[in-house]
């Protein structure tokens, strides 16, 4: 299965975008609210549409921030939400 990659840009803090798009309750705000699993690397998430059977089952592999001025990246440790240089 090939990529999927969408770019979008909008004015609001890089931390209220991570929220959104990769955190169970910030999915949940905008997508469907019927989300099980983990959203932490190594986590499957499960999404729900009315029917007791998922819809979609992701395996997060990694998470990893990009700041699009710096085009530097960092990733997000398995610990937590907190950012951390790649070499660390």
């Amino acid at each position: 299965m090939p990529d999927i990659r969408l770019r979008v840009g909008i004015n609001v803090p890089i931390s209220d975008v991570y929220d959104a798009v990769a955190t169970r309750d910030g999915v949940a705000r905008w997508w469907t609210r019927e989300i099980d699993g983990e959203s932490e690397p190594g986590g499957t998430l499960r999404f729900r549409f009315g029917r007791p059977q998922p819809s979609a089952v992701m395996k997060v592999a990694e998470i990893t921030l990009r700041h699009p001025s710096s085009g530097s990246a960092s990733r997000v440790p398995t610990s937590g939400r907190t950012p951390r240089s790649p070499s660390s």
